[in-house]
C-alpha cells in the first residue's frame, strides 16, 4: 500500500451538494434456441420471453451512495470459463456482475484464500434437481427479486457496506406418469451482509467487524437437504508502528449454522468437513443435531517497510466453523501458523525498477494433532525499468496427509510435491504485448507430472481495436488419482487409478470502439479435456509410511454394461468408469450503443455448444471437429435501458 503516504488536500468548503437520484428502467425480449429433446415437452427447441426491471443509485451524502435493483439482469456479462475440477475443492470464480462489482471493497473480509463474503453465492445455480425419473424445465440461476447495498466512507474514517438481497424461490415444471407438477429446486432465502470498518489515530490504526445471515424460507419438506439459516459473526483490527513500518493485526469469527437433521448431516459430511471420516475421533456424526457451530480466525505480526521484511503469523477453521451460504470456504479443520522473510526493493536501476523474494514456510496440522502437511515457497517478482513483469514461485510440500481426498474415507498419505509457476508480460504500454503463464509439479511418485503452457498475445490499434489471445495447454499425469467408490459386502472400498488427463483450451477476446458511445465486444472460449484412468489399486492402509504398502492392486475391465468389473479379496468388485470425455463453448457477442448519456442499448448473441462422446484418443483437430459439429444452443437478447435523473 501507498496511498497512506500521499499528500492531503485541505480547506475546501461549502461545496454545492446533489440529491444524485438516479433511475434506469430496462425491459429484454429474449430469444433461445437449441436442440429439441424428443418427448419432453419442456426441449421443444424453441423458447421466448420479455422481462424488465430497474436499477435505481441515490447519494444519500457526498461520500455515501445507495444502489437498488429490482429483478436484475446480467445477460451482457461473460460466461465463467470451462473447466473439469478433480478436486474437493469448490472452484472460485470471480464476480463480473456490474451491481456487485461496484463497491465491493467496502465488504472484503479475507481469511487467506478464503472470504467471509462470496457474492457469486447469490443468485447462484439451484442446490436441489429436479425428481428422478421425470421430464423437467432447467433452472440455470436463481432470480434476485431485488437486492439494495450502501456503501461509501464517512468524513470520520468509516468505511461502510451494507447489502441486502431477497432470493425467489426457484421451481421448475415436471410430469410423468401421474401428470404435471411444479418441484421446488432452491426455496426463498433473504441473504444480508454488514461490513463496517474504522481509521483511527489518523489512519495508524483501524478496527471493524462483519455480520451475514442468509435465511432461507420454506417448509421442512423443502429444507430438508439444506440449512434453514447460517449466520456469521466477525471482527479486525489492525495497528501500525513506527510510521508503518511494524503491523499488528487479527481477524476473527463464528458461525452458527441451524436447519433439519438431514440438512446438518449433510452439511458436516460434505467435503469441507468430513465429520465421517473413521479416523477422525474428535468429531462425530450426530444425526439428531440441528445446528453447527465453529470459529476461524488469522493473526499477523511484523516489519512490512524497508528493505528487509518479515513476519509470523497463524491461520486457523475449527472443524465445525462453516460460512459457506454467503461466504467461500475451502476446507475446515485446520491450524496453519508459518513465517515469512521478504526482501523488497524499489529502487530503480539499470534493468529492475522492483525486485521482490519471498520465502514463506508453513506447517499445517488438524484439530487431531495429524500434520496436513509442510510447506516452503520460495516467491519472487520483478519490474523491469520497460515496464516487463515476472513472478515465479518455487516450492517443496511435505508430509502431505489429505483429509478429503476419498471423500469421507480415512486421511491419505500423498507424496511429497514440488510444485513450480511462472508468468511473464512484456511492457503493456506498447501494441503488441506478450504473456505466459506456466506451471509443473512433480513429486516423488514416479511418473507422477503435471504441467500447463498457456501463452497470450494481446493488441491494440489505438483506441478502437483491441484483441487478446490465450492457448491453454495441460497436461496431469498423476500415479493416485481418486477413481471412485465401490460397495463389498456393504463396507466402502476406495479406489485410486493412474490418470492421464489432457487440456486443450482457449480465449479470444476482442473489443471495437466504433465511437465512444458505440461498441462490439466479443468473448469465445473453446475447451476440450480427455482422462483416461488404469493401474486401480484399492486403498488399503491409507498412511502407511511406504507408497507399496498402501495400496493393493486390482485388475478391472470393462463391462458391455458400462462399470469395470473385477475381484478383490475373493469377491466381486464393480466402479463406474471414471474415464471423461468433455468439450465446451462458450461464446459472447455484444453491440452496446449509449444512445443517450447514461442510456444503453444492448444486442446480445451467445453460443453454447457441447459433446462427451468418445472418440478415441486426444487428437486436438478432431476433438474441436467433433465440439464444433454439436448442436448449438443460441440466444438473441435485445436489452434497453434509459436513465434519467431528479
Amino acid at each position: 500500500g501507498f496511498i497512506h503516504a500521499f499528500g492531503e488536500l485541505r480547506g475546501l468548503r461549502d461545496l454545492p451538494v446533489s440529491r444524485r437520484i438516479e433511475i434506469a428502467p430496462y425491459a429484454i425480449a429474449k430469444l433461445h434456441r437449441y436442440a429439441a429433446e424428443a418427448g419432453n415437452p419442456y426441449r421443444t427447441g424453441r423458447e421466448s420471453n420479455l422481462e424488465g426491471g430497474f436499477d435505481f443509485k441515490y447519494g444519500v451524502s457526498t461520500n455515501l451512495t445507495l444502489d437498488a435493483t429490482v429483478n436484475p439482469d446480467f445477460s451482457q456479462v461473460d460466461a465463467d470459463p470451462s473447466e473439469i475440477n478433480l478436486t474437493t475443492v469448490e472452484t472460485f470464480h470471480e464476480e463480473h456482475r456490474p451491481f456487485f462489482v461496484e463497491g465491493r471493497d467496502a465488504f472484503a473480509f479475507g481469511l487467506d484464500d478464503d472470504s467471509v463474503f462470496y457474492s457469486r453465492r447469490i443468485g447462484a445455480a439451484p442446490h436441489l434437481a429436479a425428481p428422478d425419473g421425470t421430464w423437467h424445465e432447467t433452472a440455470e440461476a436463481n432470480r434476485i427479486l431485488g437486492a439494495a447495498k450502501l456503501t461509501g466512507t464517512t468524513q470520520r474514517g468509516l468505511t461502510i457496506g451494507v447489502l441486502e438481497a431477497s432470493v425467489d424461490r426457484t421451481t421448475v415444471r415436471v410430469s410423468d406418469a401421474t401428470g404435471e407438477r411444479r418441484a421446488i429446486v432452491e426455496p426463498a432465502a433473504n441473504d444480508a451482509v454488514v461490513r463496517l470498518r474504522q481509521d483511527l489515530a489518523g489512519g495508524e490504526a483501524r478496527v471493524g467487524a462483519i455480520f451475514s445471515a442468509c435465511e432461507r424460507r420454506g417448509s421442512d419438506g423443502e429444507l430438508q437437504t439444506l440449512p434453514r439459516r447460517a449466520l456469521v459473526y466477525g471482527a479486525d483490527a489492525a495497528r501500525y508502528f513506527a510510521e508503518r513500518s511494524y503491523i499488528v493485526e487479527g481477524r476473527v469469527l463464528a458461525s452458527v449454522v441451524t436447519g433439519t437433521p438431514e440438512a446438518i448431516t449433510a452439511l458436516i459430511e460434505s467435503p469441507v468437513h468430513d465429520y465421517q471420516r473413521p479416523d477422525a475421533d474428535y468429531v462425530e456424526v450426530d444425526p439428531g443435531a440441528t445446528h453447527l457451530t465453529g470459529n476461524a480466525g488469522y493473526v499477523r505480526a511484523g516489519r512490512i517497510a524497508g528493505r528487509w521484511r518479515g513476519s509470523g503469523f497463524v491461520s486457523w477453521r475449527s472443524p465445525g466453523v462453516d460460512f459457506n451460504d454467503l461466504g467461500y470456504l475451502q476446507a475446515a479443520d485446520q491450524v496453519t501458523p508459518g513465517v515469512q522473510v521478504q526482501y523488497y526493493d524499489a529502487t530503480a536501476g539499470t534493468l529492475l525498477r522492483r525486485r521482490d523474494l519471498r520465502l514463506k514456510v508453513t506447517e499445517a496440522k488438524n484439530y487431531g494433532g495429524d500434520t496436513l502437511g509442510r510447506s516452503a515457497l520460495l516467491e519472487t517478482e520483478f519490474a523491469t525499468m520497460a515496464g516487463a513483469y515476472f513472478t515465479a514461485t518455487l516450492g517443496a510440500e511435505t508430509a502431505l496427509l489429505d483429509p478429503h481426498v476419498l471423500r469421507g474415507g480415512d486421511a491419505l498419505r500423498l507424496a511429497d510435491r514440488y510444485p513450480f509457476y511462472f508468468y511473464g508480460e512484456t511492457p503493456g504500454g506498447r501494441p503488441l504485448q506478450y504473456k505466459f503463464t506456466g506451471d509443473a509439479s512433480t513429486s516423488a511418485e514416479k511418473g507422477a507430472l503435471s504441467l500447463r503452457l498457456a501463452p497470450g498475445v494481446e493488441w491494440k490499434a489505438g483506441d478502437r481495436l483491441k484483441t487478446g489471445l490465450t492457448i491453454d495447454y495441460q497436461r496431469n499425469r498423476q500415479p493416485t488419482q481418486y477413481a471412485g467408490t465401490a460397495t463389498q459386502g456393504g463396507a466402502p472400498l476406495y479406489l485410486m487409478g493412474r490418470l492421464d488427463q489432457q487440456v486443450l483450451a482457449a480465449t479470444c477476446r476482442v473489443t471495437v470502439n466504433f465511437t465512444p458511445a458505440l461498441s462490439l465486444s466479443y468473448y469465445g472460449g473453446p475447451f476440450v479435456t480427455t482422462g483416461r484412468y488404469r493401474d486401480f489399486k484399492v486403498v488399503a492402509h491409507p498412511r502407511a509410511a511406504a507408497l507399496a504398502e498402501r495400496f493393493d492392486r486390482v485388475a478391472l475391465a470393462p463391462t458391455a454394461a458400462g462399470p469395470l468389473t473385477g475381484e478383490y479379496g475373493g469377491a466381486p468388485l464393480a466402479l463406474g468408469n471414471p474415464d471423461f470425455n468433455w468439450r465446451e463453448f462458450k461464446s459472447n457477442l455484444v453491440l452496446r450503443w449509449e444512445y443517450r448519456p447514461g442510456s444503453f442499448i444492448y444486442g446480445v448473441w451467445s453460443q453454447y455448444r457441447s459433446d462427451a462422446a468418445e472418440i478415441g484418443g486426444f487428437a486436438a483437430g478432431r476433438q474441436y471437429e467433433r465440439l464444433f459439429s454439436a448442436h448449438p444452443d443460441n440466444t438473441l437478447l435485445l436489452k434497453v435501458s434509459y436513465w434519467f435523473s431528479i
